[in-house]
Parts: structure tokens; sequence; C-alpha cells
């Protein structure tokens, strides 16, 4: 009879895998929803939440971000105070996780906590760890030149990342675009953006691809455009 190397037969394996063909197994709880979730090291996911109340606590209030080990499918809750609705993230070239944008300070009390801060203009960084000691840098003067809620993050040749359009408030729809682009790190003022023009309001989170020459394919609405990187159109 075939045999695996740990002796186990080969018909009981095929036989568990069909009988559980199909079907999901819980074996962990990330603690928060996964709005934003990327394995950034070989043991580790990092989540983050919308600011809601959520039953895990961290430093007296409702937790929006965890670390789930996947070695013993626990989790770690980590502080983010500003609300991260509708943000968006890359991984930049040295590792660092970047988060930016987001939405107004949430309007309902977290654990006696007036909400969240407001986190549209905010940028967020995590150096990713192992070892359960890494923590988000959401401070004050981390920002960007302008609000950006459903902004668009991509890494760039140089391991920077542009961001891309979103809007200046959050709401159903595009109530006050924000046709323009900026960079992480910082390289100056917003720059305008003509496609985002043309392509509003359908053109919050534009899908973009750094092509293997640099150059940046973007699409939004039923429209696409193929640039250098930068200047934009």
């Amino acid at each position: 009879m075939a045999r695996l190397k740990d002796g186990i037969p080969l018909f009981a394996l095929i036989g568990s895998v069909l009988a559980t063909a199909g079907t999901f197994k819980i074996i962990g709880d990330a603690g928060v929803g996964a709005m934003f979730t990327v394995q950034a090291t070989p043991n580790t996911v990092f989540i983050v939440d919308k600011t809601q109340k959520n039953a895990l606590q961290v430093a007296g209030h409702s937790a929006w971000a965890t670390a789930y080990d996947l070695r013993t499918n626990s989790i770690r809750p980590m502080d983010i105070r500003t609300n991260t609705f509708c943000a968006a993230g890359v991984i930049l070239g040295n590792g660092t996780i970047l988060n930016a944008g987001g939405d107004l300070a949430s309007e309902f009390p977290l654990d006696g906590i007036n909400g969240s801060i407001d986190g549209l203009k905010r940028i967020r960084l995590l150096d990713p760890c192992d070892d359960g000691k890494c923590e988000w840098s959401d401070r004050a003067d981390l920002v960007m030149n302008s609000n950006r809620w459903y902004p668009t993050l991509e890494v760039l040749e140089d391991g920077s990342s542009i961001i891309i359009g979103g809007c200046l408030e959050g709401g159903y729809v595009n109530p006050k675009d924000n046709p323009t682009y900026e960079y992480f790190p910082s390289r100056g003022a917003d720059r305008k953006m003509s496609f985002l023009e043309r392509t509003y309001p359908l053109n919050l989170y534009p899908l973009t691809w750094l092509l293997p020459d640099s150059r940046l394919f973007v699409q939004a609405d039923y429209k696409a455009i193929n640039v250098r990187c930068p200047p934009y159109p």
C-alpha cells in the first residue's frame, strides 16, 4: 500500500481531502474586520479595520488593527487612533507598510473616548516584525498634502509610492473630487492629473499597474492611460 513519508496511507489522506472539499474551517479570529490585510513577514499578517466598536480592546478603546500570528493563530491588538475607513496601503521598497487616507473622525464614542481622529490626510507607517514588538506610527505630523478618501497607492521603481486621487471627504458618491496625485516620501505640492477629471465621478480607487518599462498603467471608469512615471497627464 502506498504510504506518505510520515506513515499515513495515501488513500486515507485522499479520503480526508475529499471529505472536506468545498468546506471552510475556522482556525482563528482576526479580532477586527480585514479592510486592509497584508502578510508582510513569513509568520505575521497585519490587519487594519475601519473605526467601529470591536470587542477587542487596546490602549483603553476598541481596537481596529491587529497582528495575526500564523504559527499560533493568535492575535495581538495594535493601536491606531485615526479613522482608516476607505484608506489604501502598500509595502514600500524598504519593507515598510504605508497606509494612507481614510475618513472623518467617528461620531460615536469608543469606550468613553470620543471616537477616532480624522484620518482623511493621515499617513500610517509600520516596520513589520515577527517578534510582537512593532507598532503603527500614527503621529499627527504624518500627513499628506490634502484629504484623500478612496485613494490608490502604487509602489514605484525606486521603492517610493505615488498616491493617486480620492476625494476630499467621504460620502456615498464622489462629492468633492481631488483629481491630483502626490508622493511618499513627499516630492512637494499636489500635482493635477487630468485623467481623473475625465473619469469623474467613477475615479475612486483607480486601478494601477507599474509596467516593466517604468510606465504606469491606470484604469478608471471605461478609460485607461499608459504614461511615463513621472510626469503624468
